[in-house]
């Protein structure tokens, strides 16, 4: 399911559709809460809707539980993610 999720998200322009991506990266984080790809596309879409505080916390609740589910820090940084 959430490859599909995943998949789907990847079609769907952002910039059209952010809320949409929004709930959609969500369902996929309900499973996976380290997901990567789920992560970005959240932030992308918040980062869209003007909500730029808004995506950096989404990165930084991730980075929070990326550390302690992997016990190391996760190697992209905000600036990384290219919204």
């Amino acid at each position: 399911i959430i490859n599909t999720l995943l998949k789907f998200g990847h079609s769907v322009d952002v910039r059209k559709e952010p809320e949409f991506i929004i709930h959609l990266a969500d369902s996929v984080l309900n499973f996976d809460i380290v997901n990567e790809e789920a992560m970005i596309l959240k932030c992308q879409a918040e980062y869209f809707m003007g909500n730029h505080s808004l995506a950096k916390a989404t990165y930084e609740t991730f980075y929070k539980k990326y550390m302690v589910m992997y016990g190391q820090k996760y190697d992209r940084t905000f600036h990384d993610l290219a919204l």
